[in-house]
């Protein structure tokens, strides 16, 4: 018998889901997040074509009898020998793939993913419709956020600033009365105003803050353009993005929204 390998991130967030101990968002986040997947050869290669695939295949039987529509992913290689063992033709697979570019490429062909099936007990995941949905608007969040956490000012960032300027939901914070929440006097800012880029992020300030005040916080999902549309009927001075994680966090002074809305 296969000893279970060490516990990786998207494995003890599905475990930690199972027993109630996690939310939906951790556990996509580990997943989107996890660089070091197995996909299935012939799935990379209808995005990837051979080259990038040539120095990181693995196979593990001659063919597979994985039906097309599913597609069966690995977390680490020991997850994949183990369901081989248990009988499972697998095929050949690309070692390493990131979340990111995996569940971003989601193709509508794919009508569930199954996260090590036929391992070891209790690492079966299954996702369709809605959440392979949740998947891809994942992806496309922790592309964001990775660009985020390199470039401190996207003016300078010209990819990051069309991202920006295509989200739709960045999560934000209001209390009843309509006013932004800010953090007054953060970094010598009069009014930094809390946007956070995820739920994940938004949940995490917002069951930081007094219980009281946690009933008043109202959330509002806003695109750049009507954030920004908040932020100078406010006279907000700065953006302080995610205080508190797990979305990289970051100090925006006000000009940097106004010129990422500015006319071209």
């Amino acid at each position: 018998m296969i000893p279970p390998p060490p516990m990786s991130r998207p494995r003890a967030q599905v475990h930690a889901r199972a027993r109630g101990e996690s939310s939906a968002h951790s556990l996509h986040r580990a997943l989107v997040e996890h660089a070091q997947w197995l996909v299935p050869l012939q799935f990379f290669r209808s995005l990837h074509g051979n080259a990038m695939a040539s120095e990181r295949k693995m196979s593990f039987s001659p063919r597979s009898s994985v039906p097309p529509e599913q597609l069966w992913l690995f977390t680490e290689q020991g997850t994949a020998q183990q369901a081989s063992t248990q009988g499972a033709l697998l095929g050949t697979y690309v070692l390493g793939v990131d979340g990111v570019s995996l569940f971003g490429s989601l193709t509508p062909e794919v009508t569930s993913v199954h996260i090590n099936a036929g391992g070891f007990d209790g690492d079966l995941l299954a996702l369709s419709g809605e959440a392979l949905d949740a998947l891809r608007a994942w992806a496309g969040l922790v592309h964001l956020e990775r660009g985020l956490a390199v470039h401190a000012d996207p003016r300078h960032a010209p990819e990051l600033a069309g991202a920006l300027q295509a989200y739709r939901t960045f999560h934000v914070p209001f209390f009843p009365d309509g006013r932004l929440i800010a953090k007054a006097g953060y970094e010598g800012y009069r009014q930094p105003v809390v946007v956070c880029t995820g739920p994940d992020s938004y949940e995490t300030f917002v069951g930081a803050l007094d219980v009281a005040l946690q009933g008043q916080v109202q959330l509002r999902r806003l695109d750049l353009a009507s954030l920004h549309g908040e932020v100078a009927r406010q006279d907000v001075d700065a953006l302080y993005l995610n205080p508190l994680g797990p979305g990289p966090t970051g100090l925006w002074p006000r000009a940097v929204c106004d010129a990422l809305v500015a006319p071209r």
